[in-house]
C-alpha cells in the first residue's frame, strides 16, 4: 500500500512540476545573429570604400605624376649641365643620380598606398564603430550576451536574427546612398 501510495504522489509532483514548466515563457536566447552583409549593404560600404579610394588614388596619381616630372626634370638639367659628350664619371654621376632617385620614387608611392590602406581601415572602423552600439542595444532588448556574424553559424532560428532590426535602427545618414543626390530640406533662400 505505501508503494502505491509513493507512486501516486510521485507521479502527482512529476506532473505538477511538468505542468508549471509549461507555463513558463521559453528563456530568451543567449546569443542572437547578425548577417554583417546585409548591414555592409544598407550602409554602402562598398560604395563608401570605393569612392574614397577612388578620389585617394586619383590624388595618389597626380602627386605621383608631378614627383615624377619633377624628377625626370632634375635628371634631364643634370644631362644638360653634362654638355652632349659627357665624361665617364658624369655618366656614372647620372645613374647614381636616377637610381636614387627612382628609389625616392618608389619609397613616396610605398607610404602613399600604406597610408592609404590605413585611411581605408579607419574608415572602416568607423562605420562598424555607428553599428556596433545599435546592434549591442538590439541584442540586450533579446536578452542575449552575445552577437554572432551570420556567415559563419552553420544554422540558426529566424527569430534570433536581429538583422533587420539593426539596420532599421542606424541613424539615417549612415543608410542614405551616398552616390545619390542630397535631399532637398525645403528650405528656401530669403530675397
Amino acid at each position: 500500500m505505501k508503494t502505491r501510495e509513493f507512486a501516486t504522489l510521485s507521479l502527482l509532483l512529476i506532473s505538477f512540476i511538468a505542468l508549471s514548466a509549461c507555463n513558463q515563457e521559453p528563456p530568451k536566447p543567449q546569443a542572437v545573429v547578425i548577417n554583417m552583409l546585409e548591414v555592409n549593404q544598407a550602409v554602402y560600404m562598398a560604395e563608401r570604400l570605393k569612392a574614397f579610394s577612388d578620389a585617394e588614388s586619383k590624388r595618389i596619381n597626380a602627386e605621383m605624376k608631378e614627383l615624377g616630372a619633377r624628377y625626370m626634370q632634375e635628371i634631364e638639367d643634370k644631362k644638360a649641365s653634362f654638355g652632349d659628350s659627357p665624361s665617364k664619371e658624369q655618366e656614372d654621376e647620372l645613374q647614381r643620380m636616377t637610381k636614387r632617385l627612382q628609389q625616392q620614387f618608389n619609397r613616396s608611392r610605398m607610404t602613399e598606398n600604406t597610408q592609404l590602406r590605413k585611411d581605408k581601415n579607419a574608415l572602416t572602423q568607423s562605420i562598424v564603430d555607428v553599428i556596433t552600439p545599435v546592434a549591442q542595444q538590439v541584442a540586450t532588448e533579446h536578452g542575449a550576451t552575445i552577437v554572432l556574424k551570420k556567415n559563419p553559424v552553420f544554422w540558426s532560428e529566424a527569430t534570433l536574427d536581429i538583422t533587420s532590426e539593426v539596420i532599421a535602427r542606424l541613424p539615417a545618414e549612415e543608410t542614405r546612398d551616398p552616390a545619390a543626390p542630397a535631399e532637398d530640406t525645403g528650405a528656401t533662400a530669403s530675397e
